[in-house]
């Protein structure tokens, strides 16, 4: 009889009660099914109820796979509640027949589904890549591994000497049959060349992953490649995988050690990929949704003096590609970044900038003493109006150097007096050099 004994502070920091298996795992599946039957979650009643998060997370989920549009359920969720694994393997086995590789979804959603096969990850360091083993896509890999023990119809003992577990290996085979049945076949073209069908095969796995995807990030040689993910925060790759050399990838097996803050090691504390799979970024434009989206942004050079416009191809809060040109003040955006810069440097970059201050104050000397001209300093808003027009169609400081703003604030002055029926009787600038002139 095994006795397991429990030190006092080991039991005083133990919870009073276990998390219900509701409020603990992915309720995606939980979900479907009751848009399949056709049930509204509200009218159930749960013996204890599922969470808020939890429930949003699953549908936002299910959307992203295409079996959810707005509350309602697709043809495509309809086929995958058909399928008895979870809504991203039947995702998995629905895109792999549509492009043509439904057997091969069918083994990688096995070996997704199943233990691992190769005894090394079950080990306590969690295994080790090959160092010459580098390749795409961590399940096509896999993959590989399970038709060589097929083909070769290895004996138990050859198969632990590949490094393999035998059990694992059957069971993965018994559910690649089964799920090769349930899928049905393929309803594209049927693929026969082998790097067509690993690609088909890695766009599925983006099919089934979609909210995945990540981006590989510079280290110093030596150091565990790490990858920033789409949807925000960063994951360290696992020595066992071999796809160390994949730029953008989808992550499939991932493990969140940063709760716990990890049982030691190099990877505690952190996230951790042990399975990934690379992607082209030409792929996402097929997903459903709209993570995938054009962005452009006027930034300033403060070197050059000028707009810069930085357009970027991003999947949520990835950046795919990114590109920089200089302004040509043809939008709004970049003709007010130029007036706030305008006015960060004091209007001195006109050509007669240094000048308006006095002028300025001529205006409010006319104000005071010779109220019945009409004339009186630009307002804030007023003066704003004057640098967007000015600034209107231009992207630097050199385009401005030649400009008057005196002469600009003059003709709208101008123009707001004969607006309100009072024309001056002169041209505002001449009427400000008369009447309050530099020297006598």
């Amino acid at each position: 009889r095994c006795i397991r004994l429990y030190t006092r502070h080991d039991h005083d920091l133990r919870p009073e009660f276990e998390l219900p298996e509701i409020r603990r795992l992915d309720l995606a599946e939980l979900l479907l099914t009751l848009h399949a039957a056709g049930l509204a979650l509200p009218t159930l009643q749960f013996l204890d109820p599922p969470l808020p998060a939890s429930l949003e997370a699953a549908e936002q989920l299910l959307t992203r796979l295409g079996a959810l549009a707005g509350s309602g359920i697709t043809e495509q969720g309809k086929r995958l509640a058909r399928l008895p694994v979870h809504p991203r393997l039947g995702r998995l086995l629905s895109a792999g027949q549509e492009y043509g590789v439904g057997d091969a979804a069918a083994a990688a959603a096995a070996l997704l589904s199943e233990r691992d096969i190769r005894l090394a990850q079950r080990s306590l360091t969690g295994g080790r890549a090959q160092a010459e083993v580098a390749a795409p896509s961590d399940v096509v890999h896999l993959l590989e591994l399970l038709e060589l023990a097929q083909a070769g119809r290895l004996s138990r003992a050859a198969l632990v000497r590949e490094g393999l577990d035998p059990d694992a290996v059957a069971r993965v085979e018994r559910a690649r049959r089964q799920l090769a049945r349930l899928g049905g076949g393929d309803r594209g073209p049927r693929l026969r060349d082998g790097a067509a069908r690993e690609q088909a095969l890695q766009r599925a796995l983006l099919a089934a992953y979609p909210d995945r995807v990540a981006r590989r990030r510079p280290r110093p040689p030596g150091e565990a490649p790490e990858f920033i993910l789409a949807s925000g925060g960063s994951a360290v790759l696992a020595a066992s995988s071999v796809a160390h050399e994949v730029e953008l990838a989808v992550l499939i097996d991932v493990e969140d050690r940063t709760a716990a803050g990890g049982r030691g090691g190099r990877d505690s504390g952190r996230v951790l990929v042990r399975t990934a799979s690379a992607i082209e970024a030409d792929w996402l434009i097929e997903l459903p949704g709209d993570s995938l989206k054009e962005t452009t942004e006027g930034l300033w050079n403060p070197d050059a003096e000028r707009v810069e416009v930085v357009r970027r191809l991003q999947y949520e809060q990835l950046v795919l590609t990114e590109s920089r040109a200089v302004g040509d003040g043809a939008d709004a955006a970049q003709g007010e970044l130029l007036v706030a810069k305008v006015k960060a440097a004091g209007l001195q970059v006109f050509s007669d900038g240094e000048a308006y201050a006095q002028w300025a104050a001529k205006l409010a000397f006319l104000a005071e003493h010779c109220p019945e001209v009409g004339l009186r300093p630009p307002t804030t808003t007023e003066l704003d109006a004057v640098l967007r027009a000015l600034c209107g169609g231009r992207a630097s400081f050199a385009e401005l150097r030649s400009e008057s703003l005196i002469a600009a604030v003059a003709a709208q002055l101008d123009r707001l007096l004969r607006s309100q029926g009072t024309p001056p009787a002169a041209p505002v600038a001449q009427l400000v050099a008369r009447l309050a002139p530099d020297h006598l």
